[in-house]
């Protein structure tokens, strides 16, 4: 779906017959990047976060920004996210 080799950031994603599309972003990098402002090209949908690496109760670096447990909308193919340096986020296509 996605890959950005000067940041190390790549997307992809797995659909399986009747189950949600997931996509995974995997940032190797040590860039990091806050309130949204890095767009990952996912194609249309809604997506939520359900797993991130760099969250506090995973041990993850303090100050790492994620993007909660709440629902956004891809806007021209992007889902604009918060990505917390070398992390692993993995989004849940939401139908509702």
């Amino acid at each position: 779906l996605h890959e950005d080799r000067p940041n190390g950031v790549m997307a992809f994603e797995r659909v399986f017959d009747g189950e949600p599309r997931m996509v995974c972003v995997v940032n190797a990098g040590r860039g990091s990047w806050a309130g949204g402002e890095y767009g990952v090209w996912v194609g249309s949908g809604r997506l939520r976060e359900v797993f991130c690496s760099q969250a506090p109760e995973l041990g993850g670096m303090e100050g790492q920004v994620s993007n909660g447990d709440g629902v956004q909308d891809s806007a021209d193919g992007k889902l604009w996210i918060s990505l917390p340096m070398q992390s692993t986020l993995l989004f849940e296509e939401v139908y509702e």
